[in-house]
């Protein structure tokens, strides 16, 4: 079995954990793939940090959480109306490639219903209940704003955070007015 999931938000947080626990418990064999989208996007509000500043923020926290770490890879941004025909096959081609596999198991957060990949033909989809509340707008608005039941909330997030990487999503949010 090859299980993958699609980060999509960006900075990842403890629900992008539960998920990846999820892939693991599903499927003790592997491979298991997260995918960071946007991945050429690193400046706008919602995707206010880099590939390679996600991916290493996605690490850091799997490593906090005590997790094992996945295969990891980049998917660039691709214009559809929504998730219809064209993003599934995009998504499952890029899966495939980086898996070496083909993909049998999709898992998503609970921000979304099962129906939203309906064309994610010939494979399982898995959806893990969102963990703790939490969302990467939400993780957002607490750096930016500062606000310490926020930061509080997201206190295992922010501390594998570099400074720089904090910085970086205080100004691109703000330069968004976000």
């Amino acid at each position: 079995m090859a299980s993958f999931c699609l980060m999509r938000a960006a900075p990842p947080h403890a629900g992008h954990g539960a998920v990846v626990r999820v892939m693991r418990e599903r499927d003790a064999v592997g491979p298991w793939l997260v995918l960071i989208g946007s991945a050429d996007v690193d400046s706008r509000a919602d995707v206010p940090l880099s590939y390679a500043d996600r991916r290493e923020l996605l690490l850091a926290l799997l490593q906090k959480l005590g997790l094992e770490a996945p295969l990891i890879a980049p998917l660039p941004e691709l214009k559809t109306n929504g998730w219809d025909a064209q993003w599934a096959a995009y998504l499952l081609g890029a899966a495939r490639a980086a898996l070496g596999a083909e993909p049998t198991q999709y898992v998503f957060g609970s921000d979304y219903e099962a129906s939203t990949f309906r064309d994610l033909v010939g494979v399982e989809l898995i959806r893990v209940e969102r963990e703790g509340e939490k969302s990467s707008r939400e993780l957002r608005r607490a750096i930016v704003s500062g606000d310490a039941a926020l930061l509080a909330k997201y206190s295992t997030e922010v501390a594998a955070m570099s400074a720089a990487q904090r910085q970086r999503i205080v100004a691109n949010c703000s330069r968004a007015g976000a």
